[in-house]
């Protein structure tokens, strides 16, 4: 009950648990969502066909982390930096000095207009580039397939969401305001407008491009609904660009965190292109059957840490021991969990894959056996988000990816010759342990010890 009354004297405190509520009500519905339709879509295109489609998704999505520009937290972070709070405005707004006032508000004049800057810098920056990659993304899969390839069409209309991902740039306006119900709507509108779309084609036997097509639509349709939810809450000035003072600076603070993007896209997509270019589509299709059954349960440690991150940042200012007695029983749950949810995922795979896939699909029950561990490395990953961000810790978080993605590559490029789809996801989870617990073992001892569960200061 104490725990309650002080959360009731904090405002700020529930705004915030609040908004982490909408986000966990996103990540869960879109979890449950995409697999159900997902594992139908598998089911009614069959491995060949799948397969083809996850390797053109898997293809963009390295574009799709370069477009996006890394520049997510700096945005929110520089926008927060000049949005007064409630009480500054209450404060200031009881003083009977009008010059005081007069300045107060002249400032705020100034800060709105600075925040359209940074808003519409980093919309047109994000906007080009996503132009571009769009660009090289189609030039580059025509090069290897030739231009009457239907993965070259299948390219171009899924990679249209490069494009309109930029819009995405409204959704930071509204995470600095603490306003993520806001975006979640919308995109959940979009998703689920989609998701019956999907549903339809499968209904109405449509061929493998409508998917691509349900996938433009969807960031086209989440572009056009964010930009409506932002005319009932704009900043408050108009957006312009600002190269010079602005654009660049965004783009040298960022340009870590596009490297370790692309990290993570590689070490986690890498092995379907490698398989697909290696083994073939239908192959492909086999592995990646197992992913979605694998990687479903990646939003547990995303739903704990969202949820307790605000009490653990809280714990950090009072007493630095308890934040790190905190983490340590986070990380003990996530361990436990992720352990308990491998044994049990991999001694039922036959079952599972037969449950969702059917018989085409047996094969993916092996494969599923193994891709089912990455899971205690990916939760122990997310688990660790609370503590690099609280002690800024970016450069580990980069020493980390480049790390596993060019030992995923290493190993993919003698394992899968050698052992086929096994040799994939053995590839896959070497890599994962190394990225979240190796590197850390060697160079922050103290988060590794934490990561197994076990609590001890360390100098």
């Amino acid at each position: 009950m104490i725990g309650l009354s002080k959360i009731k004297d904090r405002p700020h405190l529930i705004k915030v648990l609040k908004n982490g509520g909408w986000l966990i009500f996103d990540a869960v519905l879109r979890g449950v969502s995409a697999l159900v339709v997902g594992t139908w879509i598998a089911r009614y295109l069959g491995p060949e066909q799948f397969g083809k489609l996850t390797y053109v998704l898997a293809y963009l999505m390295f574009f799709q982390v370069i477009a996006n520009l890394g520049m997510d937290g700096i945005v929110i972070r520089d926008i927060v930096n000049l949005t007064p709070t409630k009480n500054q405005n209450k404060d200031e707004s009881c003083q009977k000095d009008k010059e005081v006032i007069k300045k107060q508000e002249l400032r705020n004049s100034r800060n709105k207009i600075e925040i359209g800057r940074i808003l519409g810098s980093a919309f047109i920056l994000r906007l080009i580039v996503g132009l571009l990659c769009w660009v090289i993304a189609v030039g580059g899969m025509s090069m290897l397939y030739g231009w009457n390839s239907e993965n070259v069409l299948l390219t171009a209309l899924a990679g249209g969401c490069l494009i309109f991902q930029a819009a995405n740039t409204i959704d930071l306006w509204f995470q600095s305001q603490t306003q993520s119900r806001r975006t979640v709507l919308v995109k959940l509108f979009a998703f689920i407008v989609t998701n019956g779309l999907r549903v339809a084609f499968i209904v109405g036997e449509l061929p493998l491009l409508s998917f691509a097509i349900a996938m433009l639509l969807e960031f086209l349709i989440t572009a056009i609904a964010l930009i409506y939810a932002y005319r009932r809450m704009p900043c408050g000035s108009s957006w312009t660009l600002d190269i010079k003072n602005v654009g660049l600076n965004l783009v040298r603070e960022s340009w870590p965190y596009i490297i370790s993007g692309i990290s993570v896209a590689m070490y986690m997509r890498i092995d379907q292109v490698m398989v697909r270019s290696i083994m073939g589509e239908k192959e492909l299709g086999i592995y990646s059957a197992a992913i979605i059954l694998s990687s479903m349960w990646y939003v547990l440690p995303s739903i704990a840490c969202t949820s307790l991150m605000p009490t653990l940042t809280l714990s950090k200012s009072i007493n630095h021991d308890l934040y790190l007695e905190r983490l340590t029983k986070l990380f003990r749950l996530l361990l436990i969990s992720s352990i308990f949810i491998s044994i049990i995922v991999a001694w039922q795979s036959n079952i599972l894959v037969e449950f969702f896939y059917g018989d085409k699909f047996s094969d993916s029950s092996k494969v599923l056996k193994l891709l089912i561990f990455t899971t205690i490395p990916v939760f122990l990953g997310v688990g660790q988000g609370a503590w690099l961000i609280n002690e800024k810790k970016s450069n580990l978080f980069l020493i980390q990816t480049l790390s596993g993605g060019a030992v995923c590559i290493a190993l993919n490029m003698i394992l899968i010759p050698i052992f086929g789809l096994m040799g994939a996801a053995t590839s896959l989870l070497i890599a994962q342990f190394i990225s979240t617990l190796a590197i850390n073992a060697f160079l922050e001892k103290k988060l590794f010890t934490m990561q197994i569960g076990v609590y001890k200061k360390i100098k």
